[in-house]
């Protein structure tokens, strides 16, 4: 008997869930990337931790606090390193709307940020109240998901990858690959 396979909006929830966020540009200058560390969360947001003076940090400071933040687009890679070759699984472009993690939210970004790109100064950062011209956690809302992988390639709107969970397979066996290897 045949097992049903996941859809295709749960295929790239999974995907994104061990994608890394590598460049974003604001929506309103989309020809200028800035490289940006991050992951994406459990709810399908993606993470953004970014220096003092990066362009999103100041795009977020300058906002109102009534503006649902600047739009950005984010691109994400899944990777899977097998031996010494990196191949990119998937490639997705997410269009989203920029705000700061609260501060009850914080801890729990950052662990999941570092989880992806392990760094001291951020969990530090989250334990403490954010000083202004510090680094900051950001995370985007995604509105709309454009994916491209070896077999497919289309168009999520944000409501439905937001809904979707990733496969409950797919962090054991990203680990289980990353030991083999």
């Amino acid at each position: 008997m045949r097992q049903p396979s996941p859809s295709e909006t749960e295929r790239v929830r999974s995907l994104a869930a061990t994608a890394t966020p590598t460049a974003a540009a604001l929506a309103d200058n989309p020809a200028t990337y800035f490289n940006v560390r991050g992951a994406v969360d459990h709810a399908g947001r993606v993470l953004l931790w970014v220096a003092a003076h990066h362009p999103l940090h100041e795009a977020v400071r300058e906002g109102r606090r009534t503006d649902p933040g600047p739009r950005v687009d984010v691109d994400l890679s899944a990777l899977r390193r097998v031996g010494r070759i990196s191949t990119v699984r998937a490639r997705m472009w997410c269009q989203a709307d920029l705000e700061e993690v609260p501060a009850a939210e914080r801890r729990s970004a950052a662990l999941a940020a570092c989880e992806r790109d392990p760094d001291e100064a951020l969990l530090a950062a989250a334990a403490r109240r954010r000083e202004p011209g510090a680094p900051v956690l950001l995370r985007a809302v995604v509105r709309r998901v454009i994916y491209y992988t070896y077999d497919a390639a289309g168009v999520i709107e944000g409501s439905a990858f937001a809904l979707a969970r990733p496969h409950p397979l797919t962090g054991p066996a990203e680990e289980l690959v990353g030991r083999v290897n």
